[in-house]
């Protein structure tokens, strides 16, 4: 039953991917933006793996967490966006970004089970850049598309995230959680000292 489902999981990344690689932010995709923001998440190595991360830790966290964490992502991104848009010039968005993998990482890793209201603002504080770096990337493309297409993306990722973990959970595989939580903040840190 396992190997069936890795390697449906395998079979659909290998379906997607080459959409992904043709779909790439700032390719004239004749829609305005919505395929460039929804591109955006996922083409970009961390947001797409600190997105999936979030829905991993929320899972993690069981009770209403599973839907507060991701919800608290998208609304808080959408707000670091929109400030962007207009103006908004945050420093150290990219590094931030990169913490944001290094620090859920380690929190999956650890099992840390925090309030919830704790890993509301974690979440929030993380979004916001998050957010910040799809605004700056938004370009010539219709904001409001592009801002729509970014949020389905996140909410696809979150999901993945969620169901991943529950998957996990649920054939009492809470080591398997702890390495690729482990993976995630590895890979936040090769990112930080410039290797990945």
């Amino acid at each position: 039953m396992r190997h069936g489902l890795v390697s449906s999981f395998v079979m659909m990344v290998m379906l997607v991917l080459p959409r992904l690689a043709m779909a790439h932010a700032g390719h004239d995709h004749g829609d305005g933006g919505l395929a460039a923001g929804f591109a955006h998440p996922l083409t970009g190595l961390d947001h797409l793996i600190a997105m999936l991360a979030i829905g991993l830790w929320a899972s993690q966290l069981g009770g209403p967490s599973v839907v507060m964490l991701p919800v608290t992502f998208v609304s808080v991104m959408l707000v670091g966006a929109v400030a962007s848009m207009y103006g908004l010039n945050l420093p150290l968005v990219e590094p931030v970004i990169v913490a944001s993998l290094l620090v859920v990482g380690l929190l999956v890793a650890c099992a840390a089970k925090l309030p919830m209201s704790a890993g509301i603002v974690i979440t929030a504080a993380f979004a916001f850049f998050h957010g910040a770096a799809h605004g700056q990337e938004t370009g010539e493309a219709s904001p409001l598309l592009f801002a729509i297409g970014a949020i389905a993306a996140t909410i696809l990722l979150h999901i993945i995230g969620v169901m991943l973990g529950s998957m996990l959970k649920a054939k009492a595989s809470e080591l398997a959680v702890r390495i690729i939580g482990s993976t995630v903040a590895a890979a936040g840190l090769l990112m930080m000292i410039g290797v990945l």
